[in-house]
């Protein structure tokens, strides 16, 4: 009982993170074409004094915004194996250690698409202001700290992962 529920429960896990690799990046451009129409709750550009983004500025925050959705739709893809593997009843395999440690990276790859992203951002959605209005905004605090740590975990727990199953594995083959 206990396996199958894993199973179903994995597949509806799978279901939602193809979905949102699918539809991120749908949702992402919609947001920019869609900017200057938007309530000014759903504009977090602080600290940008933005009235309005043209066209073609619109159109480079949707090109900067796909460094870090790009590590965002890698980490779901992998997740999405992941499930698969936890679908079919794959638990310790050396696929799920190769993807475990994928997801790492992939949180260790967000740090600096994120870094690379605001910077660009600021250059883009400021570029119009007159001179010394225009900023170039370049931070690293508490999220990026702790996206590393959580990165290094989840690799070492691939680590850890990987020792058992060969562990395991010498031990089915020992007589």
């Amino acid at each position: 009982m206990g396996s199958h529920n894993i199973q179903r429960v994995s597949r509806r896990f799978r279901y939602l993170f193809r979905g949102m690799a699918i539809t991120a990046p749908l949702l992402t451009l919609a947001y920019w074409l869609c900017f200057n129409q938007l309530p000014e709750g759903f504009r977090p550009l602080q600290p940008y004094e933005i009235t309005g983004l043209s066209w073609s500025s619109a159109m480079l925050a949707f090109l900067a915004s796909l460094l870090p959705l790009g590590v965002a739709i890698f980490a779901l893809l992998t997740l999405s194996r992941l499930f698969l593997l936890y679908e079919k009843g794959v638990y310790f395999s050396m696929k799920n250690v190769a993807l475990f440690k994928r997801l790492g990276v992939a949180l260790l790859l967000w740090v600096p698409a994120s870094f690379l992203y605001n910077s660009l951002l600021s250059i883009v959605v400021t570029i119009g202001n007159p001179p010394g209005e225009r900023l170039l905004v370049a931070a690293f605090g508490y999220g990026e700290f702790a996206m590393l740590l959580m990165g290094g975990i989840v690799i070492l727990i691939s680590w850890i992962m990987n020792e058992g199953r060969k562990l395991e594995d010498e031990q089915a083959h020992t007589i």
